[in-house]
């Protein structure tokens, strides 16, 4: 069932249904991130996986060392997919 988002983060969510939510978000600015996750769910009893399709790539060294740092701090089962293009 799609729901109707929280308008207070409604530019966040790009997609959501019972079980799943879609966000697009700058994956630098982790403070929001994280402010985010919390109001759509219960990060510590979820299981998350995050998806970083190249952007990973084009960010600053200490930018995705602190990305991968956090992502780290999941619960466990939570998983930080990094997809990249083979060309």
């Amino acid at each position: 069932m799609l729901t109707r988002p929280d308008p207070s983060i409604a530019d966040d969510i790009l997609f959501r249904s019972d079980q799943y939510v879609q966000l697009g978000c700058d994956l630098r600015d982790l403070p929001h991130l994280n402010q985010t996750l919390a109001k759509v769910l219960d990060i510590e009893n979820s299981i998350i996986l995050l998806t970083a399709e190249v952007s990973i790539t084009y960010m600053k060294v200490e930018e995705s060392d602190a990305l991968i740092r956090w992502a780290s701090m999941l619960p466990e089962g939570s998983v930080l997919s990094i997809l990249t293009h083979w060309l």
